[in-house]
């Protein structure tokens, strides 16, 4: 599941990357990811599946 929270295959389906999305601020998830560490990157990962399951519901 590590690598997913750096935008592959869980973005692909709706057409998005979260790299495109934040743009030059970066990945957040890609950053927690350099640092190792796996927890940060976990959670913000879970976080940004649950925004994206929510912005889905709602449009």
């Amino acid at each position: 599941m590590v690598g997913a929270a750096t935008g592959g295959s869980l973005a692909k389906p709706y057409g998005k990357s979260p790299k495109t999305e934040t743009g030059p601020t970066k990945n957040p998830c890609a950053q927690a990811a350099r640092r190792k560490e796996e927890k940060a990157e976990r959670e913000c990962h879970e976080r940004a599946t649950r925004e994206l399951r929510r912005s889905r519901q709602t449009s």
